[in-house]
């Protein structure tokens, strides 16, 4: 059903699939809603194979769902529309930085909340938690949905903990919110003392409230920098 309905070119075989099992377990979730089944699933490894399926989607009209999670869903924000396929980021599943001066930690949208706690503590820090997260569930998505955390004495506004973050546009363009936002890339800020803290920018507009809460309407965030304690 999927192939007879979408043409995937070359360079994007490698990560999609389209067998009809599959494809099937993404038309309901455990919240009880039912959604289409999609065209295909693309399983992304990299930046450029994530450019690469965004930039055929607006070329083709072709509508896609962000993925983060594992397991099961709840609350059928992952069921698609007509013509859709599904983008399953579980591969980008790196804890890129902790970094315990700044209290800041940068991971990518696989990464689940063990993974993420696992890797905060060998640093002396804890990322801030909602309550019992689900196993599997991608802790970049829950900051997203800003599921409130269990310590409001350091959630000062309703965004904490996030802070920066890296998304691919509907546009195909990569961009980055906060101080993020250059100059240089990641490494550079690093060695220029820049811990990507500071969730303002680029310039004076907060930019990344807009893609709080959008559930991937405006673009695919890749990674993101959170407050840790």
């Amino acid at each position: 059903m999927g192939t007879a309905q979408i043409e995937i070119p070359p360079k994007l075989e490698a990560f999609c699939q389209v067998e009809e099992s599959l494809l099937r377990g993404y038309t309901r979730d455990d919240s009880g809603a039912r959604g289409e089944m999609p065209v295909a699933a693309f399983r992304p490894q990299t930046i450029g194979q994530l450019l690469d399926l965004v930039g055929h989607a607006r070329r083709t009209g072709l509508r896609l769902q962000p993925v983060s999670s594992t397991g099961t869903h709840h609350r059928g924000d992952t069921l698609c529309a007509t013509r859709s396929a599904i983008v399953d980021m579980s591969a980008f599943d790196e804890v890129v930085r902790c970094d315990r001066r700044n209290r800041v930690l940068l991971f990518e949208a696989g990464v689940a909340f063990d993974a993420l706690a696992n890797n905060a503590r060998a640093e002396g820090l804890r990322p801030m938690l909602p309550l019992c997260p689900r196993p599997g569930k991608s802790a970049l998505a829950a900051y997203l949905d800003r599921e409130p955390t269990i310590y409001p004495r350091f959630q000062w506004d309703i965004s904490d903990p996030l802070l920066c973050t890296e998304i691919v546009l509907g546009t195909g363009e990569l961009f980055r919110t906060g101080s993020a936002a250059g100059p240089g890339s990641l490494v550079q800020q690093w060695q220029a003392g820049d811990a990507q803290k500071n969730p303002m920018g680029p310039g004076p507009a907060d930019v990344m409230r807009i893609f709080q809460g959008a559930q991937g309407a405006f673009g695919i965030v890749t990674w993101c920098s959170t407050k840790a304690e």
